[in-house]
């Protein structure tokens, strides 16, 4: 008697761990299938999150374009929320897949990470307080401070003129977007260095007292990095060709019309 208890224990046992293996397979295959998106909530309209909203009711342009992706490749697209300058080392060390906050194509970057076919075109813009008109370019700024974000590319192209044309650009790094429009809007920094589109629409829904100084100083293109992988290789071929179809039926020009209210889309 205690012998049969003992097998209908062990086969029961048996029975359990099999059933728990399936599971596990079965959330590997889930795993497999969900890429990864990290992105900040603080860079509308590219990426935000509304006063009072969930995390998980992020939106923006990014937001849109990855859903769209995820759509036509039959991925399940999960976004994880970090403050810019965690994001690279997050890409890094594989807590996510990509970034989908309007990262800029570098030479620098090239050598480490796969990058999908751009998908935003701007550029690199300085803007100054409204009505200071003796603010064009970096030759104006000699002696005087520019606010940057911290973990931004965009510090490069100070860092670049000061070493090249003997410059005397002060450089201000500061740890969140809004602080850098805070500075110059108090008169702390002379101008700011941010991308082009992101400045215009935040000086039409603040009440910053700002103005763009002359011309875009650098072209910028925006893409979606991965680490180098074999993996990550076959996942940004699947990238750019939605993208490609995306960008074909009109889906993309729709989604920077509506973010927009322009193609910001196009290399134009």
């Amino acid at each position: 008697m205690k012998k049969k208890l003992l097998a209908i224990i062990l086969t029961s046992l048996m029975g359990i761990a099999v059933l728990s293996g399936c599971a596990s397979s079965t959330n590997s295959s889930n795993d497999s299938n969900t890429i990864k998106v990290g992105t900040s909530t603080d860079y509308r309209p590219f990426a935000f999150i509304d006063q009072g909203e969930s995390q998980d009711k992020v939106k923006g342009l990014e937001i849109d374009v990855w859903n769209e992706i995820a759509k036509r490749n039959n991925w399940k697209v999960k976004y994880v929320i970090a403050n810019w300058n965690g994001l690279i080392g997050m890409l890094d060390s594989g807590k996510i897949d990509t970034i989908a906050h309007q990262v800029t194509i570098t030479d620098e970057r090239k050598p480490k990470y796969y990058f999908s076919n751009p998908y935003v075109y701007s550029g690199v813009q300085l803007a100054v307080k409204k009505g200071n008109n003796s603010i064009k370019n970096l030759n104006d700024l000699n002696g005087k401070t520019v606010a940057v974000e911290s973990g931004m590319n965009f510090y490069k192209a100070i860092e670049k003129f000061n070493s090249d044309k003997k410059g005397t650009v002060k450089l201000k790094q500061y740890s969140d977007y809004n602080s850098i429009f805070s500075e110059v809007n108090l008169g702390r920094a002379d101008a700011l260095l941010e991308d082009k589109l992101a400045i215009m629409d935040t000086i039409k829904r603040s009440n910053y007292n700002l103005q763009l100084a002359g011309e875009p100083i650098e072209k910028m293109e925006n893409a979606f990095p991965m680490v180098k992988t074999d993996a990550n290789k076959q996942k940004i071929e699947k990238i750019n060709s939605a993208l490609k179809s995306m960008r074909e039926d009109g889906t993309l020009k729709k989604i920077s019309q509506k973010w927009f209210g322009a193609d910001i889309t196009s290399n134009k």
